[in-house]
Parts: structure tokens; sequence; C-alpha cells
């Protein structure tokens, strides 16, 4: 069974059950059952044929959490086509940085067309998008539906990107067969057997993997409903989230713990009264590390409204196994394994109660036929408590890195994934402790320092190759901040002000949340033999108080 032929027997056998519903400032904007959702896929196929986009072609998805999401992502599947969801566009300017990392991604995978928002149709002009297709909803809706695509397991049902908003991407293929084996897991994991008792809510957004796959796949596959909220209403408004979990009696939601740590902050406790959370049975809690005191947070502030701790369910994932690797039982509350830090610096996590420790989520067992072990850097399997990658055996693996052989070859061996993830073993269950790759996470976003590096390097007044962009543990916020270290040869003080101002409003302008700018005297960083800068040195020294300005 393909991804279309699970949504054809949904629209057949339950046609006017509710698939999706689409909530914008408290308001439904639009609803699909299964069967108007299969009708508007078509609609969609129907586009993307008539401009000769078949078999093996790319489409790239730059569209909000909206109606035309959906259909733009099954109709490229209905028309044998590939759907690359990228974040959408938010400046129609010629020369904003994204607009040029969305060229940058039209060209790597040979995309044969873009889907935007009606409103961004006008770049259909403009002279970077001249050899693609430029597609809306409103040429969808004048279309008339045809035939589907003969499609198989073994052909590519997504190309997700993980290289954040900047750079070269790094895009994971993931066949039909990988995700259709992810839904299947969870439909067991979280127990998704009654489509009448199960309403997700969610506001990740949808060229995400926890979003697309959590929260639009799976319930399709499972023949669920689900509400989508625009992601930038919860981060300007997170009560919008807890508003929809209340009227609409959501039993499962999830997002990133910085996002739990958020409501929990920004809610006033004379708010509380006016959720209902107690519908909730399933919280997952993804996307990035996860702290004891995001959880515990939320957990206070609204167990007043219903919640119970006991739906948290911290998970360990990533885009290249489709979306989950390991999860706990339900109804179990969150369990944290306290070590003794010192140790770790020796690979060694030992059970601890006194002197310097840390606290790591412990993030469940491998989901069914899947395997997780921890090897060390020669690629032996090590004890329980021993530090080292995490390697996966699963059928959800990817295919590989799009267009990327060496990235591919590293991570795919002997019929398993490497992962560049960190963790421990305790009786079979996994716990998280970083990353050998040096991906910052920001509110459940990947950052790659090449890419801060880069754009921060092309500032006047930056010593060439001579910055650092390190991720610093956030504890306040269950998050990371993104640092930059940079040298410069300016000395006065209004000149350094102003050249931090421009740093920020660079990082800014090309979608980086910037934690800190610390200008730095020429030959602070040290370098590799190579002149690479030494990133964990760097980040040592900072975290340290070395470095400041």
């Amino acid at each position: 069974m393909t991804l279309i032929s699970s949504l054809a027997r949904h629209a057949e056998t339950i046609p006017d059950q509710l698939f999706t519903r689409i909530v914008k400032k408290s308001v439904v904007e639009k609803t699909r059952t299964f069967a108007e959702a299969y009708s508007w896929a078509l609609q969609w196929a129907a586009l993307f044929s008539h401009w000769n986009i078949r078999h093996g072609s790319t489409v790239l998805i730059a569209l909000p959490n909206c109606d035309a999401f959906a259909g733009a992502y099954f109709g490229a599947l209905m028309a044998g086509a590939i759907p690359a969801p990228v974040a959408p566009i938010r400046k129609l300017e010629p020369h904003d940085p994204y607009i040029q990392t969305i060229v940058e991604r039209i060209k790597f995978i040979n995309a044969k067309a873009i889907v935007v928002p009606i409103e961004q149709s006008e770049i259909v002009t403009w002279d970077e998008f001249k050899n693609v297709v430029v597609l809306t909803e409103q040429q969808a809706e004048a279309s008339i539906g045809v035939g589907v695509a003969h499609s198989s397991l073994d052909d590519l049902g997504l190309i997700q990107f993980t290289s954040g908003t900047s750079g070269k991407p790094k895009a994971v293929m993931l066949t039909q067969r990988a995700l259709i084996a992810q839904l299947e897991m969870l439909k067991h994991s979280l127990a998704l057997y009654d489509r009448f008792k199960d309403w997700g809510v969610s506001w990740l957004p949808l060229f995400h993997d926890m979003g697309l796959i959590g929260f639009l796949l799976t319930p399709m596959y499972t023949g669920g409903s689900v509400t989508l909220l625009p992601t930038e209403e919860f981060i300007f408004r997170p009560s919008a989230w807890l508003k929809a979990i209340t009227e609409y009696k959501a039993t499962i939601t999830g997002a990133p713990p910085s996002a739990y740590a958020l409501c929990a902050k920004r809610i006033k406790d004379a708010e509380v009264a006016q959720y209902d959370l107690s519908s909730i049975r399933v919280a997952l809690v993804g996307a990035e590390a996860v702290t004891r005191e995001s959880l515990d947070l939320f957990t206070k502030k609204f167990s007043a409204a219903g919640f119970r701790a006991t739906a948290f369910m911290p998970t360990y994932g990533l885009a290249e196994n489709c979306l989950a690797v390991t999860m706990p039982p339900l109804d179990h509350e969150p369990q944290f394994d306290q070590i003794d830090f010192r140790k770790m610096a020796d690979g060694i996590a030992e059970d601890s109660r006194e002197g310097e420790t840390r606290f790591f989520a412990n993030v469940g067992r491998a989901l069914p036929d899947t395997e997780v072990t921890i090897v060390d850097p020669r690629g032996c399997r090590l004890p329980e408590r021993r530090i080292g990658e995490i390697v996966i055996k699963s059928p959800c693996v990817m295919k590989g890195y799009y267009n990327d052989l060496r990235n591919t070859e590293y991570a795919l061996r002997d019929d398993s994934l490497f992962t560049g993830d960190l963790g421990y073993l305790v009786n079979d269950d996994l716990h998280l402790t970083g990353r050998l790759k040096e991906v910052i996470i920001v509110g459940g976003r990947n950052y790659y320092p090449d890419d801060v590096e880069q754009l921060v390097n092309a500032v006047d007044g930056i010593r060439a190759e001579r910055v650092v962009a390190i991720g610093v543990e956030d504890i306040e916020n269950a998050t990371e901040k993104l640092i930059v270290l940079a040298e410069t040869d300016k000395t006065e003080s209004s000149e350094r002000d102003a050249l931090r101002m421009t740093i920020r409003q660079t990082l800014i302008d090309a979608g980086y949340p910037v934690g800190d700018v610390v200008l730095l005297k020429p030959k602070s960083i040290h370098s590799t033999l190579t002149g690479k800068p030494q990133r964990l040195e760097c980040k040592q020294r900072y975290t340290h108080g070395e470095f400041t300005g």
C-alpha cells in the first residue's frame, strides 16, 4: 500500500470522516473530509500533469500550514512527482537571503516547479525563477482531476531538507516504503486504532518532518482527524495552541520542549482556567534535547487545566529515519537519569546524586522492527552506560542524501544508519547526551555553523574566516542559543557597536535567531593544523567566560 492508495482507501470507506481542519486566528478557515481531500489532491495532480510534472520530477512546496499544502503534497505523489517541502518565503524582495536559498534548493534538486501562496505569485516574473514553473492554489482550483499515476513503495515519497534556513542544503531521500513503515510503527506505538477517539492538534510546520509525518501523514494513514494552526500564530500567541486543544478536545499533540516552556512562561496564572487540557493522552516531546525543567514548568502551570504529566512522551528521532526511532510506553511520567558530569568526559554515564550532575531524559526504547546500538569511534558496540554514537537499523532509514555521495556513505554503513548523535543505553532505554555533528538547535529548528559563519564572514569589518558559530544551552528557555564569535581589527567602541548590530541584522534577515554576538581581537580563535577554527574549544572558552565583548 502506497501513501496515495491509503488516502484513496479512506476516501472510499470513510468519505465523510473529517481529515483536516485549518484554523487561523481561532476561525475555521477550511475543512476537508477524506473524500474532499482526495478530490483536492486530484486537482493538484492535474495541474502538475498539465505542466508535464510527472514521474520522478521534483516539486518544491514553499507553503505555510494551510489547505493548499496537503493538496500539493498528495497531488505531487498522485502525479508521480516527489514533494520537497521548504520554509515559506517571508519577504518578497529579490535580494532577501532566503530567496537566494530557495533558488539554490531549486537548482540543487532540479525542481521542475515551486508552489507558493497566491499572494506571492508575482515571483513568476522574477529572473531568479525563470527556469521553474510557479504554481498556486488558484491554479489548482481551476484544474479538473485526472487519473492517478502509478507509483510503488520504492518510489520517493519525500525529500526532506535538514540544513535549517540557509546555506548548502542536505536533502534526505525517503521512500514511500520507509514512510509507510514509520506510519505503521506510530500507529501501534501510540495506539491509534480508533479514528473516532483520537483528534490531533498541531502548529508544527508542515515543511518539518515532525509536523508533516507526525500530524499530516499519520492521521491520513490511520483515518484520524487533525486541526492545523499556522506556525507563526503559535510563535506570536502560544495560547492559540492551548485554545485549539481545548476547543477541539485534542487527544494528541506535540512540540519541542522549548514550546511547552514558552507556554508556561507566557500564559498568566489567571488565564489557566480558560483551558481544558484533560483530553490530552499523548503530548509528544522531540526535535531538540528534552529538559526536565521545561516539562516540569508546563505540568505545574497546567495541571489545574487537567493536564497530566503521564501524557508527556519524550522521543528520539531524526529525518534520516523518517521521524521517530524510540518512544517510551504510553501513560508513564517522563524519566530522567542523573549522572556524574565529570565522568562524561571519559564517556561514562554513571548514576550519581552527589557533586556536579546532569539530567538526561529517557526517550524510550526502539520502535517495532528497529534496533538501536551505541558504538565507539571504531564502530564497536559499547556496553550500557557508555556514551557513544547512536546507530540504527530500521525499515524507516533513508535511501540516502540527494546528490551527496560522501555524506551518504558515511551515514549508511553495514545496513545501519550512523546518526552522528551521542547517547547511552540503560536496560535498552535510550538517553541522549549530545551530537557529533555540530548542529545548533533553537526552538526545534536546525542551524548549521558553516551557514552562519559564511554569512558573517561576508560582513565588512570581520577578519576573513575568523568566525565561529556555536550552540550554548539556554536552560531558562529549554533550548539552545546561537552564539557568534567573530574577530575584528576595529577597536573604537562606536565602530564595534555598529559592527555588532550589522552582524545581528544580517543573521536576522536570513532567518537566524541570534542569541549573542561577541567581537574578539585578532588571533583569539585558535585553529587546527589545517587552519579550521576549533569550534569545540571556542565553545568551552565561551562557557567558561573567557570570551567577552
